[in-house]
């Protein structure tokens, strides 16, 4: 996945899940809430800039940990799981904009994906 915000504004991505059609979660880590991308997630960024990172601040539900991005380059995340072929998946995520002066408007946006 790889999200881009506009010019001076970052993002927060909490809650991420693929799961299988019976269920199944396939995603390592997809909550952040161990603290770190090195168990389950690649993350790369462009743009020689890098200011993503795990924080326990304005992340869904109020509290526990997510992704947060401070700038507006490329951030990228990635993990890879084995799939079935004809087997159904549905991602799902949560995810804020943040503004250009830093504000957030607390409104967290859910999509899922089947």
């Amino acid at each position: 996945m790889v999200i881009k915000a506009s010019t001076n504004y970052g993002w927060f991505l909490d809650d991420f899940s693929v799961e299988d059609s019976s269920g199944n979660e396939m995603l390592t880590n997809g909550n952040f809430e161990n603290g770190t991308l090195t168990n389950g997630w690649i993350s790369t960024h462009c743009e020689d800039l890098y200011c993503a990172n795990i924080t326990n601040s304005g992340c869904s539900g109020g509290s526990g940990l997510c992704y947060d991005v401070t700038c507006d380059t490329v951030q990228a995340l990635q993990q890879t799981f084995p799939t079935t072929p004809t087997n159904a998946y549905t991602f799902s995520f949560q995810i804020k904009w943040v503004g250009s002066n830093g504000s957030t408007n607390n409104n967290w946006l859910s999509y899922s994906i089947s």
